[in-house]
């Protein structure tokens, strides 16, 4: 936060971070939600039914990229106003872009509890 020391940044900082916050409990509770009797969720002995998970999933996994997308545009702007080598500034930009292609691939190549769970449950 001290590179970016004008008031608006760091207000408009503190709001993607609360709204990322609030979705994060939000999606905990909706994935626990969407089975009922909650405990179906995990545990595969107790009979309940749970809902269409694939709607939630894809809207999880969208509004991670949009997160994502906008965290990496954030301080673009005031990178680049930086007096620093052109060079510089488009290896520094390179820089987020691949970190944000790494978090893109944990995204999609994540693991979901659920899974690991028929895995061990196959295997014994």
């Amino acid at each position: 936060m001290h590179l970016f020391p004008t008031r608006q940044f760091r207000l408009v900082c503190f709001g993607v971070l609360a709204l990322n916050i609030i979705f994060f409990f939000s999606t905990i509770l909706a994935d626990c939600l969407i089975c009922r009797p909650i405990s179906s969720k995990w545990d595969f002995s107790v009979k309940g039914s749970c809902g269409n998970q694939k709607p939630l999933d894809l809207y999880i996994a969208i509004m991670n990229l949009i997160q994502d997308v906008i965290v990496l545009i954030l301080p673009m702007p005031i990178l680049w106003r930086l007096q620093m080598a052109v060079k510089k500034k488009m290896s520094l930009s390179c820089i987020f872009g691949i970190g944000i292609a790494y978090g893109s691939s944990l995204h999609s190549n994540g693991w979901r509890i659920t899974d690991m769970h028929l895995i061990a449950g196959s295997a014994l």
